[in-house]
């Protein structure tokens, strides 16, 4: 399960909702013993303040853990997080201020 946050002026947007995202998710595949929001937003606060990133992103990635590819998921692993931030021109995305869309009947 993953989640991508914004960050703009040094401060991460909405990652509270992206919290709820990822916690509602984790539950859908039955993870437990993984962080609390307060956690995650001092681990992606922290990445943000390491990396200097005032403009970019911050990518969370939760893994139920390692195991040997297999149809049946063993249940005697720990869950694994990985975290890193980076610089992404938000502002400058040509795309930032919307795009047109034309929606047209699917005749087939």
């Amino acid at each position: 399960v993953y989640e991508v946050a914004a960050v703009y002026d040094g401060q991460l947007l909405d990652a509270d909702l992206h919290l709820v995202r990822l916690k509602r998710s984790l539950g859908e595949i039955a993870l437990e013993g993984t962080p609390d929001a307060s956690e995650w937003i001092a681990v992606m606060q922290t990445l943000v303040e390491r990396n200097g990133i005032t403009e970019g992103l911050v990518y969370l990635q939760v893994t139920r853990g390692p195991a040997e590819r297999d149809f049946a998921f063993p249940t005697n692993v720990t869950p694994t997080a990985f975290a890193y931030a980076r610089k992404k021109a938000l502002t400058a995305d040509p795309n930032a201020g919307g795009v047109v869309l034309h929606a047209v009947p699917d005749l087939r």
